[in-house]
């Protein structure tokens, strides 16, 4: 299984935001060129929302952040429960990123944050990758479907159609519903690209290393 590129890689960080700012100090004035001046983000809200009345996200796009791989781009949404953060490096990149903000803003308006307050993290991993083995692998059967599917559309050619997609989720009656994962051909693309889309609720590193396992299976 190869990357091609990294769509998507978010972190949400679930937490009361009033915990951050125990006391209420007056930070509303300077948060957002407080922002534009740590991360350089070039798309950024002309105001602060009212939390108490709405859970409208205040958001910023385009940043810049130096993680340990490098310079990348970040954006960030900041609401009443906590923040969601993405960039298309890592998620460990992302949660760096997040970790960061915190810290600098205890640091520079007093504020409090301690890894505790956190109640839950949530990830979605996005990738393009690339695989020599089809999904029709997983059981011949699924390759026979498929070519009667043709046949009955008058079709002659037993390849016409192919799986292309699997997926896993999680039951919707459960209180913490997670992302499902996703396995399926790059849309408008051409089979013979060998080009695939996956999601995942997992990081990043443990997306990829679920895939080879996945594609460790369709080798057989």
């Amino acid at each position: 299984m190869q990357l091609l590129s990294v769509i998507r890689a978010r972190s949400i960080w679930i937490f009361d935001l009033l915990d951050v700012n125990p006391q209420g100090r007056h930070i509303e004035s300077g948060l957002i060129d407080w922002m534009r001046k740590n991360y350089h983000f070039l798309k950024y809200p002309a105001s602060i929302p009212d939390f108490n009345q709405s859970n409208e996200g205040l958001t910023f796009t385009q940043g810049a952040f130096a993680a340990s791989s490098g310079l990348i781009s970040v954006d960030l949404s900041i609401y009443r429960d906590g923040l969601v953060a993405e960039t298309r490096s890592s998620t460990k990149d992302t949660d760096a990123f997040i970790e960061d903000v915190l810290q600098l803003a205890v640091k520079d308006f007093g504020l409090v944050y301690r890894p505790e307050m956190i109640r839950r993290k949530h990830y979605i991993s996005e990738l393009n990758v690339s695989s020599q083995y089809p999904l029709n692998r997983l059981n011949s059967r699924l390759q026979a479907l498929a070519g009667r599917i043709s046949s009955m559309l008058g079709n002659e050619s037993s390849t016409l159609f192919e799986p292309a997609s699997i997926s896993f989720w999680t039951d919707p009656s459960l209180p913490f519903r997670q992302s499902h994962f996703i396995f399926e051909r790059k849309a408008d693309t051409s089979f013979s690209e060998h080009r695939y889309y996956s999601r995942a609720p997992l990081h990043t590193v443990d997306h990829l290393a679920l895939l080879e396992e996945f594609e460790d299976i369709l080798i057989g």
